[in-house]
């Protein structure tokens, strides 16, 4: 199942994984657009942010953010 966003895929999410489609898809289910313009769409810099979302949870958002692994939208 391909979401509304797989055209404008960031680089660094590719080749698709399970992980990071479904990782796409909750974000989207929010509003949330990795890449997006909108103030609370995810800069993502790193490729391991969805891994470490679902391995770690809040916690590995958050040291994901001070890593500088992702960022808001400016």
């Amino acid at each position: 199942m391909q979401t509304a966003l797989a055209h404008s895929r960031p680089a660094f999410l590719l080749p698709e994984s399970t992980l990071h489609q479904y990782f796409i898809e909750l974000l989207n289910l929010a509003g949330i657009e990795p890449g997006g313009k909108q103030p609370w769409d995810l800069q993502l810099n790193a490729f391991n942010v969805p891994e470490r979302v679902f391995a770690e949870g809040s916690i590995g958002l958050g040291e994901s953010y001070m890593d500088g692994d992702w960022k808001n939208a400016d």
